[in-house]
This record gives structure tokens, sequence and C-alpha cells, in this order.
């Protein structure tokens, strides 16, 4: 958007996660929206143009895909189930989903070519590896950022709260 140019021009954002696991225990539905609303008064909507949905593939919730309308109840089976039952099962599971189905195919046919779940499983290693060595570098930091204070004479309990190392950790660094 440019400066003088019409908010109603503005263009809807619509984000849709999918999860496998459970991330609102507190809300039965399998499929929860979000808008940004005013915190004094969740009635008063600041946009309809931003909707945040979250689709919760995960056992907790499974049961209640039927809830669902039919094209997106597939996608959340095809996402819970593709790699939990047989071929078989999905196929009948997707039977009236032709675009499901057809995305079924494309997720077989990838597993089943061994060069491109080599790529899948490098890249995932990848990953691991990456979030593995910024933890650590955080870790470090948090250390460094501890010695220091201490060495300041701030206590304990204020080191804890802005680093977050447990007291035994800060006993360590002597």
């Amino acid at each position: 958007m440019y400066q003088g140019t019409a908010y109603s021009t503005l263009q809807a954002v619509v984000a849709i996660a999918v999860t496998t696991f459970e991330m609102f225990r507190k809300l039965r539905s399998i499929h929860n929206s979000f808008r940004l609303t005013a915190k004094a008064d969740s009635s008063v909507i600041f946009t309809n143009k931003l909707q945040m949905h979250i689709l919760e593939a995960a056992k907790e919730k499974i049961d209640r895909v039927s809830e669902l309308p039919p094209a997106l109840g597939a996608w959340v089976n095809f996402y819970y189930y593709s790699h939990r039952i047989s071929e078989g099962e999905m196929t009948t599971l997707l039977q009236d989903q032709p675009v499901v189905r057809q995305a079924y195919g494309q997720y077989q046919q990838f597993n089943r070519d061994e060069k491109m779940r080599a790529i899948d499983e490098a890249h995932q290693r990848f990953l691991n590896d990456q979030a593995s060595d910024l933890a650590e570098a955080r870790f470090e930091k948090a250390i460094d950022i501890a010695r220091n204070m201490k060495r300041l004479g701030i206590p304990s309990t204020t080191i804890a709260e802005a680093t977050g190392l447990s007291a035994t950790e800060i006993d360590r660094l002597g």
C-alpha cells in the first residue's frame, strides 16, 4: 500500500496453518479462526482483512473432522492419516475428494523416490543442526552475559531472570 492509497483497496490476508499437534486445548473445535480485536472489547474488530485459521490435525481432535466441510475434512484426514493407514484405506477415505486424492498420490510418489527422500532427510538434518547451533549460541551468549552481571555483583535471581539460566548454572560460573 502506498501513501494516499485508499484503505479499501487493501487486499485480505488469510493464513492457514495445519498442525499435527493440539495447540488450543481450551478450544473444542478442530478448526479455529482468529482475527484482530480490541483487548478492552473483543467485539471491536480492527479489520476483517486479516484472518488466521488453525486446523489441528491432532489425535486429541481428529474425531471431530466430520464437523468440517467435506473438502476441508479430506485435507485434515490427509495430513493426519497419510502415514498412519494403508494405501487402500487412504484411497477409500479420500474417494470423494479427487484433488486431495491427487495430493496423496504425489505424496506416495515422493516417498517412493529414494533421491527425493534423501534430499528431504538431508534438509531435515540441516534444519535440526541449525536449530541446535542456534540454541548453543544463545546459551553461550547467556553465559557471557551472566558472567558479566556476576562480576558487577548483580544477584543470581536477577541474572536468572535476565538470561534464562538456572541458579545452578549461574553458581557454576565461579
